[in-house]
C-alpha cells in the first residue's frame, strides 16, 4: 500500500478542479484521495493484468477528463526518456506499485476508453525532453479519442496559488482554450525556479492540433480520432528547477 503523499494541497487541488467543472454540468465524478488514489485505475485494462483503467467508475480511461495532484518526476537519458506519476510520498518512488509510468504502463482513448484529456498537477509529467524524444507517442493508440495532455516541464509547486488557479483554468476553458489556457493560467515566473505549464497535443494534422490547442473545451472536446503530429505547447522565457530552460 502506498503511504499517504507528504505534499499540502493535492486534495485542494482536485476539489478546486472539481467545482469548477460541476459549475460546467459535468454530472459523474470519482474523486479519490490519499491512500485511496490507486494506481490500478491508470494502468492499462489490455496490457496489464492488474489494469483496471477503463473500470467504470474509477478507471482512467472511464472519465472523460483526467486531473492528478500529487508527486512526479522523469528520466531523460541515452537509454530512456519517460515521466512517472507518485501515487504516495516520495519514499513510495521505486515501489512498481506506486509510480506508473505514463507511456509503459497507460493507454488513453483506445479501444473501450473515453478519455480526452489528461491534466498532471505533478513536477516533471510534459517534460520536452521526454517529448523530442517520443517518450509520451505511447499514452495514445493510433485511432483515439485522447488528443491533450497538460502538465508540467520541470517543477511544480504546491501552494494555494495554483489551488484557485486549477479552478480559474478549468473555467475559463469551459469552451475552448483547453491547452492555451492551461499554459496561460500555470505558467508563473516571479523569481528563481519558475513554474512551467507545457501542454502536448495530438492530432491527425498541425492546423487540427492548433484548432484542439486553442479552440477545444470541457464542454466542446475538438477530437481527432487520426494521429498524424503532436506539438508541445510552452510559454517562454520559463526556466524551472529540474528541466533545461524554455
Amino acid at each position: 500500500m502506498c503511504s499517504g503523499s507528504s505534499l499540502m494541497y493535492p486534495v485542494s487541488d482536485v476539489q478546486s478542479f472539481e467545482l469548477a467543472l460541476i459549475s460546467e454540468g459535468y454530472n459523474q465524478f470519482v474523486a479519490q484521495y490519499q491512500n485511496s488514489v490507486n494506481v490500478y485505475d491508470f494502468r492499462e485494462a489490455s496490457m496489464m493484468t492488474d489494469g483496471h483503467d477503463e473500470t467504470d467508475p474509477s478507471g482512467s480511461d472511464f472519465a472523460d477528463v483526467i486531473f492528478f495532484s500529487g508527486h512526479g518526476s522523469h528520466t531523460c537519458s541515452a537509454s530512456a526518456h519517460y515521466s512517472q506519476i507518485w501515487m504516495g510520498s516520495m519514499g513510495d518512488k521505486m515501489d512498481p506499485t506506486c509510480d506508473p509510468q505514463l507511456q509503459q504502463e497507460m493507454r488513453l482513448g483506445d479501444a473501450g476508453g473515453d478519455a480526452n484529456v489528461m491534466i498532471l498537477a505533478s513536477c516533471e509529467s510534459a517534460q520536452r525532453c521526454v517529448f523530442i524524444a517520443g517518450g509520451y507517442s505511447a499514452i495514445h493508440a493510433g485511432t483515439t479519442e485522447f488528443n491533450v495532455h497538460n502538465g508540467f516541464h520541470g517543477t511544480s509547486w504546491d501552494n494555494l496559488a495554483n489551488d484557485g488557479w486549477y479552478g480559474d483554468y478549468a473555467t475559463s476553458a469551459e469552451f475552448e482554450g483547453i491547452g492555451d489556457d492551461w499554459v496561460d493560467w500555470l505558467t508563473d515566473t516571479p523569481w528563481g525556479d519558475d513554474q512551467c505549464a507545457t501542454s502536448i497535443v495530438w492530432g491527425a494534422s498541425s492546423a487540427t492540433v492548433t484548432d484542439i490547442f486553442n479552440h477545444g473545451g470541457f464542454k466542446d472536446f475538438h477530437v481527432s480520432a487520426l494521429i498524424g503530429v503532436g506539438a508541445f505547447y510552452y510559454m517562454s522565457p520559463c526556466n524551472p528547477g529540474n528541466g533545461e530552460a524554455l
